[in-house]
């Protein structure tokens, strides 16, 4: 990334984001990182409200599934076009297929309601006709969209 570059990086768990601080300190790019310990639907919509739509390259979604269509939406709002998105876990270890193919482990970790969210989200981007898509089998899926 350029010296000039920005970061912006949400997360509510405290435990996680400090450990995320270290390993940007360590690696010398903490300067460019503007993290957020709050929601990030409200860390989304003041970027939104503070000038910042159409002015990011790129969005990487990895939160709480039940909210992965607003961050979607948001992020969108947030690109410039010709940005990308890169939204992970959007396969969930099969179950957007068959919630049955889960472990009893999994399925403690993935309720119903996250899986649907996932599978709901997957339709919408298959058919929005504001970006380009591409879902690729990596591990647990990884979707990548391209803003027209």
């Amino acid at each position: 990334m350029p010296d000039d570059s920005y970061t912006l990086a949400c997360d509510v768990n405290e435990e996680w984001a400090l450990k995320a601080q270290n390993a940007w300190r360590k690696a010398g790019v903490e300067h460019k990182i503007d993290f957020k310990l709050a929601p990030a639907v409200d860390t989304l919509e003041h970027a939104l409200q503070t000038g910042q739509g159409g002015s990011y390259d790129f969005v990487f979604i990895d939160a709480d599934k039940e909210n992965y269509d607003a961050y979607y939406e948001l992020s969108l709002k947030l690109l410039k076009q010709g940005g990308v998105i890169a939204i992970d876990n959007t396969l969930l270890f099969g179950s957007v297929i068959d919630s049955s193919v889960l472990s009893e482990k999994l399925k403690s970790l993935l309720p119903e309601k996250c899986i649907q969210a996932v599978r709901d989200l997957n339709k919408k981007i298959h058919t929005d006709s504001r970006v380009d898509m591409s879902m690729l089998q990596i591990a647990d899926g990884l979707t990548l969209i391209k803003k027209r």
